[in-house]
């Protein structure tokens, strides 16, 4: 297997990318920039202009997890969180 074997789905992958509709999050404009830097940073192809709505590409499951996640971190009151994680350690322990 050479290197343009090991490449190729990704090129493959990246064409699918680019037909794929783009989805505007609702996204608090006090956190906009804030999302969109860390969906950045996950890596999540996103679009974010001045006085425009928060756009994102769909093109998996775990890329709408992702999103998900940062948006609850955003959305969700503080104790809900302590709450979730909690449950998490809960589980974690429990399965071990």
């Amino acid at each position: 297997m050479n290197n343009s074997d090991r490449l190729q789905p990704e090129q493959e992958r990246g064409k699918e990318l680019k037909c794929l509709p783009t989805s505007i999050l609702d996204v608090k404009w006090s956190y906009r920039w804030e999302v969109y830097r860390r969906l950045k940073a996950l890596g999540i192809e996103c679009k974010c202009a001045t006085n425009e709505p928060l756009r994102v590409n769909l093109y998996s499951p775990t890329t709408a997890i992702q999103i998900w996640s940062v948006l609850r971190q955003k959305n969700s009151p503080r104790h809900e969180l302590i709450n979730w994680l909690d449950d998490c350690w809960q589980t974690r322990a429990i399965a071990n």
